[in-house]
């Protein structure tokens, strides 16, 4: 299978092109002069070969936790009411594989299962309007709320000449200090959540010495 040009395939798990590394066999590395078949991309081929069953029963189980409790603080992490805080981060990923006999010494199988789960929390700063340039831009031109609603308020501010805020955060997200009297700083932590399921069934079929035939999907 090609899984050519993955790029953060953590964050993109609409599709999903890596194999766990718990079902892999053996990886091959070809920085040149590869065959025609591997000519779709540039640079070095690295070529994955899947475990498969066999006449023995095996299987193995894993998992892997992590916990914002151990982690440290950055310089600018606050919570909603502008007090210092690490942002919530836990991260589950957890796996197992198995492989065994269909039919001894003709047909095996071999199943691999990886979950991700993963919710995090980031601190952004950045600057934004200030409520009284609100106050100032839709009293002159109402026509401008739909472009004031894609950004954050103060919960004190409320409605202004009919336009309603999307998006309402606690006044204590906002800071005029060292901003221009038009605009604020605004910190937040926004989560982020990640929920992945990978699975991968692999059927080998031994018909000689010689001819193997497999299926992994």
């Amino acid at each position: 299978m090609d899984a050519g040009g993955i790029q953060e395939q953590a964050q993109k798990s609409q599709t999903r092109l890596q194999i766990s590394q718990d079902a892999i066999e053996e990886y091959r590395v070809d920085s040149a002069l590869y065959d025609a078949e591997y000519g779709t991309q540039s640079g070095g081929q690295i070529n994955v070969v899947t475990k498969s069953g066999s006449n023995d029963l095996h299987g193995t189980v894993f998992g892997y936790l992590r916990n914002s409790v151990f982690d440290a603080r950055n310089f600018n992490d606050f919570d909603a009411n502008g007090n210092p805080a690490i942002p919530p981060f836990r991260l589950g990923q957890y796996g197992m594989t198995l492989g065994g006999p269909i039919v001894k010494d003709k047909t095996f199988f071999f199943v691999n299962y990886e979950g991700l789960r993963q919710f995090q929390a980031t601190t952004s700063q950045t600057v934004v309007p200030s409520a009284a340039i609100e106050q100032q831009a839709l009293a002159q031109s109402p026509q401008l709320c739909s472009i004031l609603q894609a950004y954050p308020w103060r919960a004190s501010t409320g409605s202004i000449n009919g336009c309603t805020p999307k998006f309402v955060f606690p006044d204590t997200s906002f800071s005029n200090a060292g901003q221009p009297s038009d605009s604020d700083q605004f910190t937040y932590a926004f989560p982020t959540i990640v929920h992945e399921d990978t699975w991968l069934v692999r059927i080998d079929h031994k018909f000689s010495a010689n001819t193997n035939l497999y299926g992994r999907a």
